[in-house]
Formats: C-alpha cells, structure tokens, sequence
C-alpha cells in the first residue's frame, strides 16, 4: 500500500509499516511540514497515498469526505516481527 505519514509521527513508525512491506513517504522527508491539512490530502491524492496522521481535524466529516483517502488515528498499532 502507497502511504503518506503526517509529520506527527516518526521513525518507529516509519519503520514498522515499511517492515510490514508498504510504500511509505513523509512529510518530513519531503520538506513540507507545515502544508494545510487540504493541500496535504489533495497532494496524496495526486500521488495515490493514503495519509496516516494522528491529527483529528481529519476525522472532521464536514471538512474531509470520505472520498479522501485518510487513515484515521492508529490505536494498538501491532509490532511486525521478522
């Protein structure tokens, strides 16, 4: 799965979803911290990511629709063993 993380998260998990054999790429790595939260969802979109954050104006229906590509908050997020 391609996959975009937020700024809000790091290294760990990073780590743990490219382990687990996705695509992933982040804000940090791509020197847009800081971009609206629309911007954002509009350029994973055009990259074909879905967006893991942990920010919950994501989650805002009335801002977001479903349509937009946008992993809610991860709770009890399992460690992949190798």
């Amino acid at each position: 799965m391609n996959l975009k993380l937020d700024e809000n998260l790091g290294n760990r998990t990073l780590t743990i979803l490219q382990r687990a054999g996705h695509n992933v790429t982040t804000v940090t790595q791509q020197n847009i911290s800081g971009i609206s939260d629309h911007d954002l969802i509009d350029l994973c979109s055009r990259e074909g990511r879905g967006l893991v954050t942990l920010d919950f104006d994501f989650a805002n229906p009335l801002q977001f629709r479903q349509r937009h590509n946008v992993s809610r908050p991860l709770h009890g997020l399992q460690r992949h063993h190798t």
